[in-house]
């Protein structure tokens, strides 16, 4: 997170890192917050628990207050697979990377 912020040059190394969050609860949030519009479904899935499938994701962000039709789940989901923060377990199913990462979201 430093790095992207500019850390690594020398000039606006101390200025970069003030804006990296000092928790670990507070980074997971800052990357929770980076998803965009694929955070609803990040919070949705932690509701679920570690593990989920898309199945069920689907079926609770179909309703309101959401309303995202199954393709949107699915590119969403595929956002929160790139990003490193959920790994996909097979057969329609995933699980957030870590227990913290669920905690967090």
């Amino acid at each position: 997170m430093a790095l992207g912020l500019g850390a690594g040059r020398l000039r606006s190394d101390i200025a970069a890192l003030h804006l990296v969050p000092s928790s670990l609860k507070d980074l997971l949030l800052a990357r929770l917050d980076g998803l965009g519009a694929a955070k609803p479904v990040a919070l949705v899935a932690a509701v679920v628990g570690r593990q989920f499938s898309l199945p069920l994701l689907t079926a609770l962000l179909e309703a309101e207050p959401f309303a995202l039709d199954a393709a949107t789940v699915a590119e969403h989901l595929a956002i929160l697979v790139g990003s490193g923060l959920v790994q996909p377990q097979g057969g329609g199913h995933y699980a957030f990377k870590h227990a913290l990462i669920r905690d967090a979201a």
